[in-house]
């Protein structure tokens, strides 16, 4: 039987926001104080775990999350380009409405195919999950717990992925920023456990 293996994917802390909604993607977009507060917050509930290093994705606002927890914990940082955020290409940085200005029709054709629509010079939800899967694979398989900060469309796909869900429902898994997603693996295959908890609802259900 496979031991049973913990794969924490905390999503970075709250990030500026434009005050009109634009594409991220994989844009550089600073943490405020609150996202701060927020990796400080979780620092205290991994002191008892076992863990070297914090994976990383590298956008700055992923690598300062996780600065804040190993600084806390004294433990070293990883940084896994598979982590990074879903590339929008030419879409980022736009509002919907100026994807609807420069490319006619494209908005209404990405939500029409969710999972494999691509923009302009960008990746599809599923050219994500073929990127992220073999990483999350490969570390499912072993025995330690693994914390990792990543990206709210990393969760996404890995959460449809362990639900066996089509990637058609990934807004069904849309975890807040700061909080929480935990996968399971074990001789059954992987699960998603939780998703999107804030720490004190992880402190909650006894997951330290």
């Amino acid at each position: 039987m496979r031991p049973t293996h913990t794969l924490s994917i905390l999503r970075h802390g709250q990030r500026h926001q434009d005050p009109q909604w634009r594409y991220t993607g994989q844009r550089e977009v600073p943490l405020t104080a609150v996202g701060r507060r927020q990796a400080k917050e979780w620092a205290p509930v991994f002191q008892s775990w076992s863990i070297a290093p914090i994976w990383t994705s590298p956008l700055g606002r992923c690598q300062e999350t996780a600065r804040i927890i190993a600084a806390a914990l004294q433990c070293p940082l990883a940084v896994e380009p598979a982590l990074l955020e879903i590339d929008l290409g030419d879409w980022e940085g736009l509002t919907r409405e100026e994807v609807r200005l420069r490319n006619p029709g494209a908005y209404e054709a990405r939500g029409k195919n969710i999972a494999t629509y691509r923009p302009p010079g960008g990746e599809s939800f599923a050219d994500l999950l073929e990127r992220v899967r073999p990483w999350a694979e490969k570390t499912l398989t072993r025995a330690e717990q693994t914390v990792a900060v990543s990206h709210a469309g990393v969760v996404r796909v890995l959460a449809c992925w362990a639900r066996n869900a089509p990637l058609e429902r990934l807004f069904d898994f849309t975890p807040p920023e700061g909080t929480m997603t935990i996968f399971h693996a074990d001789h059954t295959g992987i699960h998603l456990h939780a998703l999107g908890l804030s720490v004190q609802e992880f402190t909650a259900r006894g997951l330290q």
